[in-house]
């Protein structure tokens, strides 16, 4: 080999090595964006959506969130003025969360579910299996109808996704293919169930990387927010 083409053979190999160490770009093209203002819940009532609402906090991305709201819920929009807790007379101890920027009462664009089933959560929050389905499916047939984004998030990974027909699966099942986007961390889809999901549903499926800032850089791109 002519000291030419090793001079060549070694800006190759350091170009190549340098692409594989650098960190996700926030300018880097994503197959799916959506608009603010965002809500997002629990679907399952897991605690996921703690972590995700603290990659939401360091991105400064604003959003609202609650664990059990409901159809009616999300149509009062900005400030989720029709949620109450037990305390207040509404049903079970609702969590909520208020960051959106937007006025008080503007309608939501994008929904996140985050996807993630809890027994302990689901005791707290004084729902059955049966119940949550129905809220799930009710905020679904709102989004629907209303052209409202709706993204599912898996985000605990592997030890949330349960045994095939548990609980686990069944909120997958009921939420993941009728989502417009997945974004999922890579240990919950070492068997490919999100993948074969995202084809059937010919929806856009995105592994989460796996640093932390490169997780919010990605979201932030996703929301526009710079």
């Amino acid at each position: 080999m002519s000291r030419m083409k090793r001079v060549v053979l070694v800006l190759a190999i350091v170009a190549m090595a340098a692409a594989m160490l650098m960190p996700y770009a926030a300018s880097a093209a994503v197959p799916f964006t959506a608009e603010l203002p965002v809500l997002m819940h629990c679907a399952g009532q897991s605690g996921g959506i703690f972590t995700v609402e603290a990659l939401m906090n360091r991105g400064k991305i604003p959003f609202d969130w609650s664990d059990i709201p409901d159809a009616k819920d999300v149509a009062a929009g900005v400030g989720l003025p029709t949620m109450k807790s037990k305390e207040e007379g509404g049903t079970g101890d609702a969590y909520v969360r208020l960051n959106s920027t937007a006025p008080k009462g503007t309608p939501y664009k994008t929904v996140v579910f985050v996807i993630g089933y809890s027994l302990k959560g689901m005791g707290a929050s004084g729902l059955t299996m049966a119940d949550e389905l129905k809220r799930i499916n009710g905020i679904i047939d709102y989004c629907v109808k209303n052209k409202l984004k709706m993204i599912g998030m898996h985000i605990e990974g592997l030890p949330m996704r349960g045994k095939p027909g548990s609980e686990f699966e069944q909120i997958i099942d009921a939420v993941a293919p009728k989502m417009n986007c997945l974004i999922v961390e890579e240990s919950s889809n070492q068997d490919g169930k999100f993948t074969d999901i995202a084809k059937k549903a010919n929806i856009p499926l995105i592994t989460l990387p796996k640093a932390t800032n490169d997780k919010i850089n990605l979201l932030k791109e996703i929301f526009g927010v710079k």
